[in-house]
Parts: structure tokens; C-alpha cells; sequence
């Protein structure tokens, strides 16, 4: 098995990327973009695919001597074994960000449902256990922001209740 160098990079930055790997892959998305500093974006990338990612590097990127890299983990390029990283911290693998992907409740299948119940003047409602894989902070943060949906629980918090919010122009 080869080795990567991860010597001079800084760890917020794998942090950073890590994060948003298990983040994205918890609300069901295959998908992170990230911005890493030129000076650091090749090494970055070849820990990226030693870890079974596929990544695409974007040169036209703001802030300026910066690069937007956009990493699909939905389709792991080798096997976890394959893939141990000598760093000082852990960072997922693509097999692990597939597999917590796999194990999610797609969000955007809850966005249209809300959608759809919403345009029939009605809220969506959903048994907690079929939607508890969504409903961490990142998760709730992400109806509410991006989506205009309110979330809250009824039935001695067994029952989530999915609305549109109404926003005022």
C-alpha cells in the first residue's frame, strides 16, 4: 500500500474538508465543494483520491490564489483497506462517506414531499423513526435556510411535522 505525505498541510483545512464530507453525506448529498490555497491544492487532491474520492480541481475560484476542488463521494474508487491514511487526524474514506450516504434518508426527497403537501395546503407529517437519520442540527439548519421549512414534532415528539414557511416580502 502506498503512502500519501501529509506533512505541512494544515489540519483545519483536512478538518474543514472532512467535515464537510460527513456533513453532505449525512443530509444526502454525494457531493462537497470546497476552497483550498493553490499552494496546498495538489497534495490536498492526492489525499483526496488515496482516500477513494473522485475529484475535480476548478481554477476560476474567489478568493484569488485559490481553487475550488469538488469531490464526489458517492462512488468510492477503491476498497477501504486501500485506503488508510498516515495523518494525525481521521478523515473518511469514500467507501465510509458511501455507505453513511447509502444509510440516509434523502433530503431532497423530504423537500419535495413538503412541497407537494404544501401546494395541497396541508403540512407534511412523517413517523419520527422513518425520518431520524435527518434530523441532526446540519440537517434542520439546511430545510430552514435553504428551503424555508419549518420543522417541529407532535404526538409526544413521535410524529415530525415538515411546513413551508411563509416569507414575507
Amino acid at each position: 500500500m502506498g503512502k500519501v505525505n501529509t506533512d505541512n498541510i494544515p489540519l483545519t483545512l483536512l478538518t474543514e474538508i472532512d467535515d464537510a464530507i460527513y456533513e453532505n453525506s449525512g443530509i444526502g448529498l454525494h457531493y462537497a465543494d470546497e476552497t483550498v490555497s493553490n499552494e496546498y491544492v495538489d497534495q490536498v487532491v492526492e489525499i483526496l483520491e488515496y482516500l477513494g474520492y473522485e475529484v475535480k480541481v476548478f481554477h476560476n475560484t474567489y478568493p484569488r490564489h485559490t481553487k475550488s476542488l469538488s469531490i464526489d463521494f458517492c462512488k468510492p474508487t477503491k476498497s477501504h483497506g486501500d485506503c488508510e491514511l498516515d495523518c494525525a487526524i481521521e478523515m473518511l474514506t469514500a467507501g465510509e462517506a458511501w455507505e453513511r450516504w447509502c444509510k440516509n434518508l434523502d433530503i431532497s426527497d423530504i423537500v419535495s414531499k413538503t412541497y407537494e403537501a404544501h401546494k395541497k395546503g396541508e403540512a407534511l407529517k412523517e413517523r419520527l423513526n422513518d425520518v431520524s437519520s435527518i434530523m441532526g442540527g446540519t440537517e434542520l439548519w439546511w430545510l430552514e435556510a435553504y428551503y424555508d421549512i419549518h420543522v417541529h414534532t407532535i404526538d409526544d415528539g413521535n410524529t415530525v411535522v415538515f411546513e413551508v414557511k411563509e416569507v414575507e416580502i
